[in-house]
């Protein structure tokens, strides 16, 4: 699997990293403030790798080599495999990746940690996620995956997901759940309380309840999420349905 970055104005590719990845590149995003310097990828096997693009000629075991391309041989800078399957999306800031994973979990990554055990946490929880407005675990759900995530442009203090029923919750990353535990030795320290939750009006009455008329025909799982770039609303593509905008103060 390779990573291939564009230049846009010449439509032309100006640099192709073979990458470690086993399964198809679900996401791949600059680090922010690192000069384009540094690539983050996720992909179908569940790994997140952290590649400099200044840093190549070195052959790794955990890195691909092109044999048509004639392609330098990139290590990643950092490889981070706790993810149990596929990881989907990845939300960014210059210290911290943010993943949203098939297993249920959205992960956080410190990278000033990155040589120690304690880099990695689980922030959200959804193994047993017990009902459609539930934002966390409460012990007798299901597991639910995370299909997308998104950090706000203004506050990185609050984080969107999406996933595998049709709503949208927002976390607050300074309010943890109290006595949370789950079968995947998430602590109470790590995992965040959904502070809001959004979904289509055909989909909750004006009481935030479930419309039992529309039980059939609700849309399956959320795609992705995203803020805008003033933070104030969000964004969410419904599969087999459509595109829907919410603003952040409505609950």
């Amino acid at each position: 699997m390779q990573l291939h970055v564009w230049n846009y104005e010449k439509q032309r590719v100006i640099l192709t990293i073979p990458t470690s990845h086993t399964g198809n590149i679900f996401c791949a995003k600059f680090l922010p403030e690192s000069n384009d310097c540094r690539l983050v990828s996720c992909a179908a096997d569940g790994i997140i790798n952290v590649y400099d693009v200044n840093y190549s000629g070195q052959q790794s075991t955990t890195a691909a080599t092109s044999s048509s391309s004639g392609s330098s041989s990139y290590t990643a800078v950092h490889r981070f495999n706790q993810h149990s399957e596929s990881t989907h999306k990845l939300a960014l800031n210059p210290n911290l990746i943010i993943s949203s994973s098939q297993d249920g979990t959205c992960r956080q990554f410190d990278l000033r940690q990155a040589t120690s055990s304690s880099c990695s946490s689980v922030i959200v929880d959804w193994t047993q996620l017990e009902s459609p407005d539930s934002g966390s675990s409460g012990g007798g759900g299901r597991t639910v995956a995370i299909h997308s995530v998104d950090i706000s442009p203004v506050d990185s203090n609050y984080l969107i997901v999406g996933g595998g029923d049709y709503y949208i919750r927002m976390y607050d990353r300074r309010m943890n759940i109290s006595g949370h535990t789950s079968h995947n030795n998430s602590s109470a320290s790590s995992c965040l309380k959904c502070v809001k939750s959004f979904a289509p009006q055909k989909v909750i009455d004006k009481n935030g309840q479930l419309r039992e008329q529309n039980r059939f025909f609700m849309p399956t799982h959320i795609t992705g999420v995203r803020y805008d770039a003033s933070g104030t609303h969000i964004i969410g593509t419904f599969s087999g349905d459509s595109i829907y905008m919410f603003n952040v103060n409505d609950s």
